[in-house]
């Protein structure tokens, strides 16, 4: 997934860790910040949210769990 880009509002809370390479997050107001490989993360609900590769040749690897009630 290199280069790859996301520009999403989730409205539950979203778990995700990073298996290989890094990846950028830009929360509304807030100062970008990187989550590597083997480190996990957490989004609350609503959040104006940019993610995107850390790199523009490596690859991205994660896991995602997304937790919200049914329906």
């Amino acid at each position: 997934m290199a280069g790859w880009v996301a520009n999403t509002t989730i409205q539950v809370h979203v778990f995700a860790s990073v298996l290989e390479g890094a990846i950028t997050f830009t929360f509304d107001g807030k100062e970008p910040f990187t989550v590597k490989a083997g480190e996990i993360y957490h989004e609350t609900p609503n959040e104006k949210m940019l993610a995107k590769n850390a790199s523009a040749s490596e690859g991205l690897k994660l896991i995602v769990f997304q937790v919200g009630t049914e329906g």
